[in-house]
């Protein structure tokens, strides 16, 4: 868990969150239902026993279009 850099991350970002689980990385922006179009979830900083995730979204120096202020997010799967 935590951020990966994308060919489209700008110099000083993060990237975007992702989860590794059982070899396999996963883009938490990728499997997130109804993830405005102005945000991105740049790093998942931890994760509990019931799998909610906790992160940032972006911070500074968003990719292209991501204008959202920055945002502490909470990940519940269903």
């Amino acid at each position: 868990m935590g951020g990966s850099r994308i060919p489209t991350s700008p110099d000083g970002n993060a990237g975007h969150a992702f989860l590794w689980e059982n070899g396999r990385m996963t883009d938490l922006n990728t499997v997130t239902p109804r993830l405005r179009g102005d945000v991105v979830l740049e790093s998942a900083q931890g994760i509990n026993s019931n799998g909610w995730i906790v992160g940032f979204t972006c911070t500074a120096f968003c990719e292209p279009g991501k204008t959202a202020p920055t945002h502490a997010f909470l990940l519940i799967p269903n």
